[in-house]
């Protein structure tokens, strides 16, 4: 690791830190450079914003996460992006505290899920002749969906575990609508709807 990464893993310390016992519109660059014994020069010279700072350490997790997971299943890597937004918590949710940063955190599940999608697609249709047009529109159907349900997961403050929403969302991806409404529990679909849907 680069001293350059060194430092700004030590800002991030303490602004997660910082992040737990105290509101974030109360949080300051000066206290997070007073709080790890730096510079408000140094802490500008590494990031250009607290925000800046909070993206730069999502990008790093979730890529170290996605990188530490290659080659997984691709259940595990959604288990292990859910996971790493549930660890931080407190980031996440300053990056999404605004308009700019809830885009930013979108394009990011985006590409990330993107990936995860395709690897999906692999798993279940090996071995067959689809079209990779149509392997790519229902990676972006999944991508779309997923980052929607990961989006209000957030916006409810992360309440439910990620393992359970890993579960449900394992179900809907594998089992498809009618497959994951017998698993959730529901009572059985009208006919004309399960018809629909087969």
């Amino acid at each position: 690791m680069s001293k350059s990464d060194k430092t700004r893993e030590r800002l991030v310390e303490s602004y997660t830190r910082l992040t737990r016992s105290m509101p974030y519109d109360q949080l300051t660059v000066s206290a997070i450079t007073n709080d790890c014994g730096m510079s408000r020069q140094t802490f500008y010279y590494h990031f250009h914003s607290l925000y800046d700072l909070a993206v730069w350490e999502c990008r790093r997790q979730l890529a170290s996460t996605l990188s530490a997971t290659k080659g997984a299943s691709w259940v595990l890597r959604i288990a292990a992006i859910l996971n790493i937004l549930y660890e931080h918590k407190e980031i996440v949710q300053s990056i999404t505290s605004s308009r700019v940063g809830r885009q930013d955190l979108d394009r990011l599940l985006k590409d990330e899920l993107g990936l995860v999608a395709m690897r999906l697609l692999e798993d279940l249709f090996s071995g067959t002749d689809m079209p990779l047009s149509d392997r790519a529109l229902i990676a972006r159907f999944y991508t779309a969906g997923t980052v929607e349900i990961i989006e209000a997961w957030i916006d409810d403050g992360m309440r439910e575990h990620p393992r359970r929403l890993g579960q449900r969302l394992e179900a809907v991806y594998i089992n498809g609508i009618p497959g994951a409404l017998k698993i959730f529990g529901a009572a059985e679909m009208p006919d004309a709807a399960s018809k629909g849907l087969e």
